[in-house]
């Protein structure tokens, strides 16, 4: 498993989080598994209600969210989850 510390965006700070980290490994071909891990007072973050169903949505970088970028070697473009 490789781990990489993340920066926070500068324009959405949030004082309940001291680090952020995310941890990918590659369970098998054409798979990729994230881990995001928090330190912080998580108590203070706003978390959806589980039953909420999930759905695409414009703009998640304005609320608490994770996004990775994966990008192709060599290829200028990229997929956003």
């Amino acid at each position: 498993m490789i781990k990489h510390p993340l920066i926070r965006h500068p324009g959405t700070p949030c004082a309940a989080i001291t680090s952020i980290q995310i941890e990918a490994r590659r369970p098998g071909p054409g798979l990729l598994a994230l881990r995001y891990r928090l330190l912080g007072d998580i108590a203070r973050l706003w978390l959806p209600d589980h039953a909420v169903v999930a759905e695409r949505q414009d703009f998640l970088w304005k609320r608490t969210c994770m996004e990775v970028f994966i990008q192709t070697p060599g290829r200028q473009s990229y997929t956003e989850f």
